[in-house]
């Protein structure tokens, strides 16, 4: 599977995704896929780095005492793993993640964090990679911001009619956020 091939049909739920690659789930079993997937994620994921600049957007971020979650269709140990692994986790007081390895749709735990962080839904800025990302920013009442060269493509995104940057760099702040 090729990166460009995964950017246009990668998507949310991503069990969907695996049946647009051939999975026949009337015969393959779901549940051991997506357990086996997370194994295998778990021990590759931890030499991903973080998106170039994104560590200095943080610190500028917290500089200005901007509030920041991390909202993630990840299931919730693993997404905390990630985010201490990299050195990230203390600049977001609230993480949402799933509750399962099956990463559906995280519209439900956008919903408890909107209650938790208190914020009124055009007060806050949803940053993110996928057209999910979108969906879930216009269901919650939220402004949206979508990073090109993530899962998705460009092409794709575009069609969402939000902002867009193609790289980290291009976040002048604060106008853009």
């Amino acid at each position: 599977l090729s990166v460009p091939r995964h950017r246009d049909i990668f998507g949310f739920p991503v069990k969907n995704y695996y049946v647009a690659l051939g999975f026949d789930f009337s015969v393959e079993d779901w549940t051991g896929l997506a357990r086996e997937y997370h194994d295998y994620y778990g021990e590759t994921s931890r030499a991903s780095p973080l998106r170039e600049g994104i560590m200095e957007i943080l610190q500028a971020l917290r500089a200005q005492a901007m509030p920041m979650s991390v909202l993630s269709a990840c299931e919730l140990s693993i997404l905390d793993r990630m985010l201490r692994d990299r050195g990230i986790r203390d600049f977001f007081p609230h993480i949402r993640g799933l509750t399962d390895l099956f990463a559906s749709s995280k519209l439900e735990q956008g919903r408890a964090l909107m209650a938790e962080v208190g914020l009124p839904p055009g007060q806050v800025l949803l940053i993110g990679d996928t057209i999910h990302d979108h969906e879930v920013a216009r269901e919650l009442g939220c402004r949206c911001l979508l990073v090109a060269g993530g899962h998705q493509a460009e092409h794709r995104l575009a069609r969402c009619g939000c902002p867009m940057v193609y790289a980290i760099s291009e976040l002048s702040l604060p106008s853009t956020i």
